[in-house]
């Protein structure tokens, strides 16, 4: 794990470098980062200071992934098998970091591996520190709605056989979603924790052979068939590790 240089940063008065505020009453799943969500509500002042600090932590420190992925191409014609795979993405090549430069903006990385010819097997991950999100429970200009802080932007991994996505799998963490209304695959949600944070869930599993969207275990798989050819994808996020000082 990386060693950052100690600093101290004011941002606006909140420990961030923006306030952003977000009603989530309306939204199907939400959750802050201490485990406040649709399904229990009820916070204190001890979570949301606990979310701040997570929150903080997050957007300062994040420095990795580990999302492995895999997709596979097989046939029993003439084209031989493919595969591609990602995994354990950092934001060191950001401009912004180390931790002390993210006063000036949030860090985020993504990365993809295609096998040739191209887009038979696709494979991707995007990471970021994404600033969190006041979360209130009703209008945000009633403080008594404030429930703490949450994921704003989420991290998603993504992997899709063939140019047509034969089979395509996605996981993706954030703070707040509505569940989907695509009639593409098979979605599942789920509150997790990933890194000692909480995080809505949003699993999906495309394929016309085999759909399982796992969200309570950040996973998902999908087998899709054309003609001779046969695809299977995986994504999931195993964990996420942070900057030290």
């Amino acid at each position: 794990m990386p060693v950052a240089e100690s600093f101290n940063a004011l941002g606006a008065g909140n420990g961030f470098p923006e306030c952003i505020t977000v009603d989530v009453s309306s939204f199907d799943y939400w959750t802050t980062f201490s485990g406040v969500n649709k399904n229990s509500p009820a916070t204190s002042d001890l979570l949301i200071a606990e979310s701040i600090q997570l929150g903080m932590k997050l957007y300062w420190n994040l420095f990795s992934c580990v999302a492995p992925t895999n997709v596979t191409f097989s046939s029993t014609g003439s084209n031989p098998g493919e595969s591609s795979s990602v995994s354990n993405l950092d934001v060191s090549s950001h401009s912004r970091a180390e931790p002390m430069k993210r006063i000036c903006g949030f860090a985020s990385a993504s990365d993809s591996q295609s096998s040739t010819p191209s887009g038979r097997t696709n494979c991707q991950l995007f990471l970021t520190a994404g600033l969190p999100v006041r979360m209130y429970n009703g209008v945000t200009t009633n403080e008594a709605n404030f429930v703490g802080i949450g994921r704003g932007m989420g991290s998603t991994v993504n992997t899709r056989g063939s140019a047509s996505n034969r089979a395509v799998s996605r996981v993706t963490i954030v703070g707040h979603i509505d569940a989907s209304t695509s009639t593409a695959g098979v979605y599942d949600y789920a509150y997790v924790e990933v890194g000692g944070m909480h995080f809505v869930c949003e699993a999906r599993a495309d394929g016309n052979d085999s759909e399982i969207p796992d969200a309570a275990n950040l996973t998902a798989s999908a087998t899709g068939t054309a003609s001779t050819n046969t695809y299977t994808s995986t994504s999931s996020i195993t964990s996420i590790d942070f900057y030290t000082y």
